[in-house]
């Protein structure tokens, strides 16, 4: 919990165990989660210790939101050392996010994210910049999300659709007037 106030991934993920499989991964990078908005403080709720292992519930505040976390800890091989088992491993379901150029202001590339996959990453809130638009299209602003313990449940917390602009809008009439224009001078069914 230290290293996840201190914004510490490297720490964070050398004593939490988690399954790494490439591009999906972006929300653990140290760069990233060190930018983050990760948790501000916690307080310890319950253990619920056994012989061998303890159930530790916390209570963590990120971004003036407080979350319930349980880590399960198991006793090393002399009765004095516990590692850590499961912990708060969170994750974001995300949809259309392969344009998006940083997160957190640190660049990053989504282009093999799939829409709806689930991004594994350490408790915070993460800031997605919006595709970069153009005169005709546009992505809207840039979109924040919260990964918790029921952030990976539900619809997307971050996507990204295209929109036409107001630009792109009168294009599109103008094309399809310039369109029906010519067909109606057309003597060719």
């Amino acid at each position: 919990l230290d290293a996840l106030v201190a914004g510490d991934a490297v720490t964070a993920l050398g004593l939490l165990p988690v399954a790494t499989n490439g591009a999906s991964d972006v929300l653990l990078n140290p760069d990233v989660y060190a930018q983050a908005v990760h948790p501000d403080g916690y307080t310890i709720t319950s253990e619920n210790a056994g012989s061998d292992s303890s159930t530790v519930s916390a209570s963590v505040d990120i971004d003036g939101t407080a979350h319930t976390m349980e880590f399960l800890v198991a006793q090393g091989a002399d009765a004095s050392t516990w590692t850590l088992v499961e912990g708060p491993v969170s994750a974001i379901r995300v949809g259309d996010v392969r344009l998006v150029p940083s997160i957190n202001s640190v660049p990053v590339d989504l282009s093999a994210v799939a829409p709806g996959s689930v991004l594994p990453a350490l408790p915070g809130t993460y800031e997605f910049a919006a595709p970069v638009g153009n005169q005709l299209l546009t992505f809207g602003g840039a979109q924040a999300a919260t990964a918790s313990a029921d952030s990976s449940s539900g619809g997307a917390a971050v996507d990204f659709t295209g929109t036409l602009s107001d630009a792109g809008r009168t294009a599109a009439v103008d094309a399809v007037r310039s369109r029906v224009e010519s067909c109606m001078l057309s003597d060719q069914f």
